[in-house]
């Protein structure tokens, strides 16, 4: 029975010879399949695009909260300084006069219209 294979001769009859069309129908269906891939990396949910715009996003959002960590701070000094066991007199005055527009009784307080005209 070996001997029979070593005669046999074996050829290419039977296969199906590949036409120029058969060549480029595989190899054209992996670059579509690239380009659509190459597409959705960019511009998909979870692209490149996206996350470009995520990392800026970020940097905003950590600016606004620091930002936001400063002015709490600063908040929380303004009422550590108007608690009653730390009252500051000075600072409340000032608070009273510029948001209420108090003024002590014996203050003359004298109006300016902004828009008249100053006289030559």
């Amino acid at each position: 029975m070996i001997r029979d294979l070593a005669h046999t001769d074996f050829t290419l009859a039977h296969t199906k010879r590949r036409t120029p069309l058969r060549l480029f129908i595989f190899p054209g269906v992996m670059v579509i399949l690239f380009c659509v891939l190459l597409v959705q990396a960019w511009t998909g949910d979870r692209g490149l695009k996206n996350w470009l715009q995520s990392k800026e996003i970020y940097a905003q959002r950590v600016a606004d909260l620091e930002r936001l960590k400063n002015n709490n701070q600063d908040l929380r000094g303004r009422i550590q300084r108007l608690q009653l066991s730390t009252l500051d007199l000075d600072y409340l005055e000032e608070r009273a006069r510029a948001d209420l527009g108090m003024v002590a009784p014996d203050e003359n307080v004298i109006f300016v219209d902004p828009t008249a005209k100053p006289a030559d």
